[in-house]
């Protein structure tokens, strides 16, 4: 557990906390860790393998070992947001988000940690289509007004 990022620095006796609400899951491909717009009743850390991210039905990321799965229902309560499914074999960790919930209600430092680790990630990955966005919206410095119109318009 403390070989991903999220937990990386935790403790000994903070991990004893997380580990009886800890459960391994394995899949392979094509299995479903979340489907977009259903209730989400676990939070994945995934230690191994790849799975795809789509959203309507279109893949926008690729994600890999260390990604938190569910951390933006685990924040707003909310059905979610995509749809998550393995490209191959997988190994996760799962905790039950109520579980976790109550965990880090508990323990402050725990907390803490956990949630400015999580912060981190979504900020990360805003950042990251932000950047997206801003390429597919930006205009080719080589196109002129009026060049490629034919009507000059």
């Amino acid at each position: 557990m403390e070989e991903l990022p999220l937990f990386s620095e935790l403790g000994g006796p903070e991990i004893n906390l997380l580990l009886p609400i800890c459960r391994l899951i394995e899949g392979g491909i094509g299995h479903y860790l979340i489907h977009e717009g259903e209730p989400v009743r676990d939070i994945y850390f995934l230690l191994s393998g790849e799975a795809t991210v789509r959203k309507e039905q279109k893949q926008i990321a690729t994600i890999g070992k260390g990604a938190v799965i569910g951390e933006m229902t685990l924040l707003n309560h909310t059905p979610a947001f995509a749809t998550i499914q393995a490209k191959g074999p997988f190994k996760a960790l799962a905790i039950d988000q109520l579980a976790f919930s109550n965990l880090l209600e508990e323990h402050a430092r725990l907390a803490s940690v956990i949630l400015k680790k999580i912060a981190r990630a979504l900020s990360l990955r805003l950042m990251m289509t932000d950047a997206k966005l801003a390429e597919a919206l930006s205009i080719p410095h080589d196109y002129k007004q009026g060049e490629n119109d034919p009507e000059g318009t």
